[in-house]
């Protein structure tokens, strides 16, 4: 790989981070209403989860979707190796993205088996455990985020939001330092 190749997929990690930075934005701006548009707050969960997935694809790659398995092999290796990341990080996994644009699958599941079967709760904010009916058989989060544990759940997947974005904000700003490594000229701004 060139340095201008890579230059341009640390650019994106860098944009695309810079998108999960808006997504908080209005998130946090929302969270601090008294009434928060409950819609608004999980469409930016789900940018944050989007925006995030891009970076894991650019880091990780995306099974089968290359056109050189040793460009992607090489590109990959070096991306993880110059960021500090492994498959620890909780950038590696794309679960909760995958619940989301696979919505329709999930539901399917949820409503052709009856051990998932139960009250469901959608777009719910608050912690688990917050509705309690008597009787009633048990809860299924199908999207549900507790701003105080700043965890986000969907059917039984949990992910700690505040645990991605920090992780996102490190791997931008090794991203730029190494940016400009590779590009002694540029300034930045």
């Amino acid at each position: 790989m060139n340095d201008r190749q890579k230059v341009q997929y640390l650019a994106e990690i860098i944009a695309q981070a810079e998108f999960v930075g808006f997504a908080v934005e209005i998130l946090n701006a929302e969270l601090e209403l008294e009434r928060p548009n409950i819609r608004r707050v999980f469409f930016s969960l789900q940018a944050i989860l989007n925006h995030s997935a891009n970076i894991s694809k650019i880091i990780w790659g995306a099974p089968g979707r290359t056109y050189d398995k040793s460009f992607k092999d090489a590109r990959t290796s070096w991306i993880q190796s110059v960021l500090g990341v492994n498959e620890t990080s909780i950038l590696h996994s794309r679960e909760m993205r995958n619940n989301l644009e696979h919505l329709d699958d999930r539901i399917d599941h949820w409503s052709v088996d009856p051990a998932t079967m139960g009250n469901s709760v959608d777009f719910y904010l608050g912690r688990v455990g917050g509705i309690v009916v008597q009787g009633a058989p048990p809860q299924v989060f199908f999207r549900q985020y507790s701003p105080q544990d700043k965890t986000m759940r969907f059917f039984d997947q949990e992910i700690n939001i505040q645990d991605l974005v920090i992780e996102v904000g490190r791997v931008k700003e090794l991203a730029i330092g190494v940016s400009d490594l590779l590009q002694p000229h540029r300034i930045r701004f």
